[in-house]
């Protein structure tokens, strides 16, 4: 009987690690495409000449987008991680 409880409970176990797992998986890709979304936006919105950072930072500084926006670009460029974008993080 104890021996059916505990293969009951290892797979109950399994069976929730895997969901979230899976929970964890579904966030880092649903952050993955917002980012790309907003870089999509920002390159749209400013076609710039030089590369992606260099349009994310004219995008941020721009007062013609909503703040909103704007706040999304300045995570993306927080999640760039590039040294550049250290003016308008801090």
């Amino acid at each position: 009987m104890k021996r059916w409880l505990v293969r009951m409970v290892m797979k109950v176990i399994a069976v929730a690690v895997a969901l979230g797992l899976a929970a964890v998986g579904l966030l880092l890709w649903q952050l993955q495409r917002a980012v790309q979304r907003q870089w999509q936006a920002a390159r749209a919105a400013h076609p710039h000449p030089g590369d992606d950072v260099a349009a994310l930072l004219d995008f941020v500084r721009s007062e013609e987008h909503p703040l909103s926006e704007r706040n999304l670009a300045v995570w993306t460029l927080g999640r760039l991680a590039d040294p550049r974008a250290l003016p308008v993080l801090e």
